[in-house]
């Protein structure tokens, strides 16, 4: 008997419950069915996507290459998803204090107004004596159209977007 007590509390709390829920369906004025799954929070969020009327600081992945000659030169290999308006990647650098942002600041600020407003920029060691930072380089940036070179990898929801067919 003393078993059954709480199963019993159990089930009348349930229907309860479920009748409360239904009451509250059913006598709603919204047009919204409170049962269903409320678009905003389970649609996936859109991505975003760089605005070209800004200038765009881009997370790069770069190659090393070493020619037959033993020289050594770097080349674009993939943007990442993760990108900076100018502002934001100003203000992100300032924030967490790196030691060569008074020199990357310059070169980004100079990127911006001279290679198409856009510039990208890889997270490594600059200086082998000093921790990781961002790293410019302007001779790998240098007026390459890197964001239409069809052997650079980026992310599939920018093609369309920075290739013009959607504009």
């Amino acid at each position: 008997m003393n078993t059954l007590i709480p199963k019993a509390v159990a089930l009348v709390a349930s229907l309860g419950g479920a009748i409360a829920v239904l009451f509250e369906t059913k006598n709603s004025s919204s047009p919204i069915d409170l049962l269903s799954a409320v678009d905003s929070l389970t649609a996936k969020p859109k991505k975003r996507v760089p605005n070209k009327s800004v200038c765009n600081i881009f997370e790069a992945e770069y190659n090393s290459i070493y020619s037959a000659g033993n020289t050594y030169s770097r080349k674009l290999q993939k943007i990442e998803e993760r990108f900076w308006t100018k502002d934001e990647f100003l203000k992100e650098v300032e924030e967490k204090g790196l030691w060569n942002k008074d020199d990357l600041k310059s070169k980004i600020e100079t990127a911006c107004s001279q290679n198409g407003k856009k510039a990208f920029v890889e997270w490594y060691y600059q200086d082998h004596s000093k921790p990781k930072t961002w790293v410019y380089n302007d001779k790998i940036d240098n007026n390459v159209d890197w964001l239409n070179d069809s052997s650079v990898d980026m992310p599939k929801h920018w093609v369309e977007e920075w290739s013009g067919k959607n504009s």
